[in-house]
C-alpha cells in the first residue's frame, strides 16, 4: 500500500506539499497540485484518516443537529448538506434533537464537541438555539442555518422565510381567492409565526383579511387533514375557504387528503399551497403549489464555511426561497417531465 513518502517521490515535491494538497490545495500553484493529483492517482494514494487525526487534531467530523428525519423535510435537508461534505472529505454525524430533552445541557454535548471539528444547527426552534449558541460556538466553528436572524451567531445562512410565504399569499390573491385560511404548527412555534407574518403582510396590502388561523399540534398530515376538517366541517359554503395556505408540505398533503375524500375538487373548490417543496409534494394528486427552499444552495454555502479563512468567523450570508406553482392552486398545470 502507497503511503505519503511514495507520492512525494512520484511528483517530485516534498512530504509537507503532499500533505498541502490535501489540507490546504488553494496554497499550492495549479501545476504542481496537478503533479500530486497525477501521483496520487497514478498510485492509488489514500490518505489514512486516523494518522492525519493525530498529525492535524482535525477528525474531519462535522455535527449536524437537526430536530427530527421522520419529516422528509429535514432529511432531505440532510442529504443535500451530507452530500456536500462528503466530497470534500468530511464525515457528517447526524444528531436529531427532539428526541433529546438534554440536548441543551452543557454536560451532555461536551462529548460531542470534543469529537468534532465544527458544528451545524440546521434549522431547529429558535429557542433551542438560543440555548445551544453560546455553549458551542465558543468551542467550535458552529454554522446556524436558519430562518429567522439569531444576533448571538458568529456565523449563520438565512433563508427569508417571510418573502417566500408572502409570495404565497400574492399568488393566492391573484388567482382570485378571497376566503384564505392560514394552517401552522404549535403556537410557540417561531418559523410558523414567521411564515404568518409574510402570509399577512401580503394579504393586507390588498385590503384582505384571511379567515382565523389554525395552530396545530404538530407538522404532520395527520395535522393537516384534522385542521382541514375543522376548517370545512359544520360551515355553510359561502363562509368556508376558497384557499387553505398551510405552514408545510406535510400539513398541505393532509388537506389535501381531506378535501378529495369530501368530494371537492382542488383547486375549483378550494386551493391548497405548502411550503418546502418535498420531493414528494410533486406526485401528490394534484401536484402541490409551494416554496422552495434553496438546500442545495444552503449545502455549498455552508461548506464554503466552514473551509473559510478562521480570522474571519463573523458573516451571514441570505438566500432565498421561491415559489413554485403546481395543480393544487392551477387547474390544467402540466407537471414537471422526469428523465
Amino acid at each position: 500500500m502507497p503511503v505519503i513518502k511514495d507520492v512525494a517521490l512520484r511528483a517530485g515535491v516534498s512530504i509537507g506539499t503532499v500533505s498541502k494538497y490535501f489540507n490546504h490545495p488553494d496554497q499550492l500553484k495549479p501545476s504542481t497540485r496537478e503533479r500530486v493529483r497525477q501521483a496520487v492517482e497514478a498510485l492509488g494514494y489514500r490518505p489514512n484518516p486516523i494518522a492525519r487525526s493525530m498529525r492535524t487534531g482535525k477528525t474531519r467530523l462535522v455535527a449536524v443537529m437537526v430536530p427530527e428525519v421522520a419529516n422528509p423535510f429535514y432529511a432531505e435537508g440532510f442529504n443535500a448538506l451530507s452530500g456536500c461534505l462528503v466530497s470534500a472529505g468530511y464525515l457528517p454525524l447526524l444528531i436529531t434533537t427532539n428526541d433529546n430533552p438534554n440536548v441543551s445541557d452543557p454536560d451532555e454535548m461536551a462529548p460531542i464537541v470534543a469529537q468534532t471539528d465544527a458544528i451545524v444547527l440546521y434549522l431547529l426552534d429558535a429557542s433551542l438555539n438560543d440555548a445551544l449558541l453560546p455553549v458551542l460556538q465558543n468551542e467550535k466553528p458552529t454554522l446556524l442555518v436558519t430562518q429567522r436572524e439569531n444576533p448571538m451567531a458568529q456565523c449563520s445562512i438565512v433563508i427569508e422565510e417571510e418573502d417566500g410565504m408572502a409570495a404565497v399569499g400574492r399568488h393566492l390573491l391573484s388567482i382570485g381567492r378571497r376566503r384564505i385560511a392560514f394552517v401552522g404548527g404549535p403556537a410557540d412555534d417561531s418559523m410558523t409565526d414567521s411564515k404568518y407574518s409574510g402570509f399577512m403582510a401580503s394579504l393586507s396590502l390588498q385590503g384582505v383579511r384571511p379567515l382565523p388561523p389554525i395552530r396545530c399540534e404538530g407538522f404532520s398530515p395527520k395535522m393537516g387533514y384534522l385542521a382541514a376538517e375543522r376548517l370545512m366541517a359544520d360551515v355553510a359554503d359561502e363562509r368556508r375557504p376558497d384557499a387553505i395556505c398551510c405552514a408545510n408540505d406535510a400539513l398541505a398533503m393532509g388537506v389535501l387528503k381531506y378535501l378529495l375524500q369530501s368530494g371537492l375538487s382542488v383547486p375549483e373548490d378550494v386551493a391548497v399551497s405548502g411550503y418546502d417543496d418535498l420531493m414528494l409534494s410533486r406526485i401528490t394528486v394534484p401536484a402541490l403549489t409551494t416554496v422552495r427552499l434553496p438546500l442545495d444552495e444552503v449545502a455549498h454555502v455552508a461548506l464554503r464555511f466552514l473551509q473559510a479563512d478562521a480570522q474571519h468567523p463573523f458573516r451571514t450570508e441570505r438566500l432565498l426561497a421561491s415559489l413554485t406553482v403546481r395543480g393544487s392552486t392551477v387547474a390544467g398545470w402540466v407537471g414537471e417531465a422526469w428523465a
